[in-house]
């Protein structure tokens, strides 16, 4: 017992007398891809991680604000050393049509937390009020593609810049690399850029090349020499913010490593995710294999009602010409009408050898055997119908002897326009398709309509709930309220039900349609200073808060850019009219 007594005294005064003896642990990490990294990292805005492993910090839309940052704080400076280096890669994608804006920086930050950022030229970072201030203590390295910040107007902008506590950069160059000769690159051209960050305590180097290139340049793009120990704090945290504005263009991070202690470890090339295609951010909520499903559906949908298109035409066509009727079994042969119409050279008028009541008689040849025959077409407009066209061709069609002209056959296309229906027959059999064939294909096209309406279906409510999805801060909030059921109890946030105005808002009354229970409904206004950062922050501290002089928070609601909290409903109206004895319906809400 004496023994363990004295080892933790020697080791409690190792610690406090000699606090150089106990030396900080490096950090390292390596990210090829981003699947699984949810717990790594801390993502906030509109940054999501898409299924190929790209972490994609902004979309197409105006006006956002991404940020990745790794979760964890790391010592990024001790006594004895302050060094870090980082590789990793990016692409920016442009809109189909015309250029985007605005960029995407590595940032230390002593908080992963930016209240008040402005998207635009200030990437999420910073905002009009602290830029420039030496309290903030953040570095950041910034690849931009829009040129005009604190100008008049935007210009269009290719480089990278060092940053130290404001957006006005210390050093910039335009966007190149080194391979024997300095060569331009375009930060917007959705190629993946390799992007290197190294400080050895004295200069800060930036190197950016192609992914493509076999190694990195030997020399950096900028070479910065600057003393970061008086900037920065001791612990800090890493990441990425991107942003965009009017213009807007996605930002992608494919593949990131970090290291305090030497070089950051090389990113394995063949591991990385790919960015989309120029043109195409991937925003789209179907999936690849959603995409290529319903294209295939869709391809047999239409080859389906192709085929049955086809069998009805064809069908109708052989009814008219080629299909038998009762009557027509026993009959002679039955001659093709382009047969006699080519024997007849059309039924000119120089191959009538005879005239009758019934109609006219041609000479003609038949063009397999080279025949010689008479071809009698009935008149249109003859009285002589089927009955008695099938009658002449039933009698004469036996009929065999020398003083009498034989019937060699017949052609139902000679009286198709005065052909009615058959006696003691249907003719609209042989004018459709077989209702077994109709039943198959008809049920397949509809199970593949169905399939495609499902899937569909499916895809849609999945966009629909990407707004739904929890954040890591979300899981031990309050209850979350659904939208649709907010907007009705507040009849679509009519202003009859506004009961107060604060600074971040308005408050509506509101009756939940499930329960009947009557709330306040505090809407953010779009244009107001409370971003997500202090509408979570709201929730996590008021939500854990009861108290019988509180208002109690009930839940919140988030969906696209709205954002709702919802509080027990106090009808006494507002404080300071008891206190004041005004006379305000409206309760100021702050």
């Amino acid at each position: 017992m004496a023994g363990s007594s004295s080892f933790a005294f020697l080791l409690l005064c190792s610690v406090f007398i000699f606090p150089n003896s106990v030396q900080t642990q490096p950090t390292n990490f390596i990210f090829n891809g981003f699947n699984g990294s949810e717990s790594k990292l801390t993502r906030k805005g509109s940054t999501i991680v898409r299924p190929s492993g790209a972490l994609k910090l902004t979309n197409s839309s105006k006006n956002i604000i991404g940020h990745a940052f790794f979760s964890e704080p790391i010592q990024i400076q001790n006594k004895s050393s302050f060094s870090f280096s980082t590789s990793f890669v990016f692409a920016i994608l442009t809109p189909k049509s015309g250029r985007g804006g605005h960029g995407l920086a590595f940032t230390l930050s002593p908080s992963k937390e930016f209240p008040g950022a402005e998207p635009g030229h200030y990437m999420g970072i910073f905002n009009e009020t602290n830029d420039g201030l030496n309290s903030n203590h953040i570095v950041a390295v910034e690849f931009d593609t829009v040129n005009g910040f604190n100008r008049d107007s935007d210009e269009e902008g290719n480089h990278v810049g060092i940053n130290i506590n404001s957006m006005e950069s210390n050093v910039t160059e335009p966007a190149a690399y080194h391979n024997q000769t300095k060569e331009d690159m375009k930060l917007e051209s959705g190629d993946p850029i390799h992007a290197w960050v190294e400080y050895d305590g004295k200069l800060l180097n930036v190197t950016i090349a192609p992914l493509k290139s076999e190694k990195k340049p030997s020399k950096p793009l900028i070479s910065f020499a600057v003393d970061l120990a008086p900037i920065v704090d001791e612990t800090m945290y890493v990441g990425f913010s991107a942003a965009t504005g009017e213009k807007s263009s996605s930002h992608f991070i494919l593949g990131w490593s970090f290291s305090t202690n030497g070089p950051a470890a090389e990113l394995n090339v063949s591991q990385l995710p790919v960015a989309p295609p120029q043109g195409n951010d991937g925003s789209s909520s179907y999936d690849p294999q959603v995409i290529g499903l319903i294209v295939a559906l869709s391809f047999v949908t239409v080859l389906l009602l192709g085929i049955l298109v086809y069998f009805i035409c064809y069908r109708r066509k052989k009814g008219k010409s080629e299909d038998l009727e009762d009557w027509e079994l026993d009959c002679p042969h039955r001659f093709r009408y382009k047969d006699l119409h080519v024997a007849t050279k059309g039924f000119k008028e120089s191959e009538i050898i005879g005239v009758g009541g019934f109609g006219a008689v041609y000479k003609g040849v038949l063009p397999t055997t080279g025949t010689e025959v008479a071809v009698k077409k009935i008149n249109r407009n003859s009285i002589q119908g089927l009955r008695e066209f099938a009658a002449e061709i039933e009698s004469l069609g036996r009929l065999r002897h020398k003083n009498l002209v034989n019937l060699q056959g017949w052609s139902p296309e000679l009286n198709i326009s005065m052909l009615p229906p058959a006696p003691g027959g249907d003719s609209s059999s042989s004018k459709s398709m077989k209702p077994p064939i109709i039943a198959l294909i008809s049920a397949l096209a509809a199970v593949t309509a169905l399939l495609l309406v499902s899937l569909i279906s499916q895809t849609l409510y999945r966009r629909l709930r990407e707004y739904e999805n929890l954040e890591v801060w979300e899981l031990d909030c309050p209850h979350r309220f659904k939208y649709n059921d907010l907007y009705k109890a507040t009849k679509g946030f009519k202003d009859s039900e506004l009961i107060g105005v604060g600074g971040f808002g308005k408050v509506y009354k509101g009756v939940l349609p499930g329960t009947g229970a009557e709330v306040a409904v505090k809407r953010i206004a779009r244009n107001s200073v409370q971003g997500m950062r202090e509408f979570a922050a709201e929730i996590e501290s008021l939500g854990r808060l009861r108290h019988k002089n509180l208002i109690n928070l009930q839940g919140w609601c988030k969906r696209k850019n709205d954002l709702l909290l919802v509080y027990d409903y106090i009808p006494n109206g507002s404080l300071d009219t008891l206190l004041f004895k005004r006379r305000n319906n409206l309760i100021i809400w702050t």
